[in-house]
C-alpha cells in the first residue's frame, strides 16, 4: 500500500480556520448586521412618525392641561414686566440655563414675538 503524502493547508484554508477560531466577522456576517440595522431604522422612524402625528396640536399632560413650551413661559414672564425684562430677571423668573435662556431669546427675538429695546432688555410684542 502506498503512503499518502500530508499536503500542507493551503493558505485560505488556513484564513478561514484563523477568522473562526478567533471569531472575527467576514462580509456575510456585516451585511447580516447591516440588514438588521436598517430594519430596525426603518421600525424606529415609523413608530416616531406615528408618535409625531399623533400628537400635533394636542400637547397635553395626563391631567389634561395643555403644555408650555419654554418659548411661551419666557415670553409670559417678559409680558409681567412693565418697561422690558433684562436676561437676570428672565434667568430667576425661568429657571433656565444660561445657554439655553439665550437660545430662546435668540429665536423669539428672530420669530418677531420678542423685541430687544436695548442691550439685555427685552419685551414682548402683543
Amino acid at each position: 500500500m502506498s503512503k499518502r503524502k500530508n499536503r500542507p493547508p493551503s493558505f485560505d484554508a488556513m484564513v478561514k480556520l484563523f477568522m473562526r477560531q478567533y471569531k472575527i466577522p467576514n462580509k456575510n456576517d456585516v451585511e447580516k448586521i447591516m440588514m438588521r440595522i436598517e430594519r430596525l431604522e426603518k421600525i424606529i422612524e415609523t413608530t416616531t412618525q406615528i408618535k409625531t402625528n399623533s400628537n400635533k396640536g394636542h400637547s397635553k399632560t395626563s391631567s389634561g392641561k395643555p403644555v408650555k413650551s419654554p418659548g411661551d413661559i419666557v415670553v409670559e414672564l417678559i409680558k409681567s414686566f412693565k418697561n422690558g425684562a433684562n436676561f437676570s430677571q428672565i434667568q430667576t423668573g425661568t429657571g433656565f440655563e444660561e445657554k439655553k435662556l439665550r437660545n430662546l431669546i435668540y429665536r423669539l427675538n428672530k420669530n418677531g414675538r420678542i423685541l430687544r429695546v436695548r442691550q439685555g432688555i427685552y419685551m414682548a410684542i402683543s
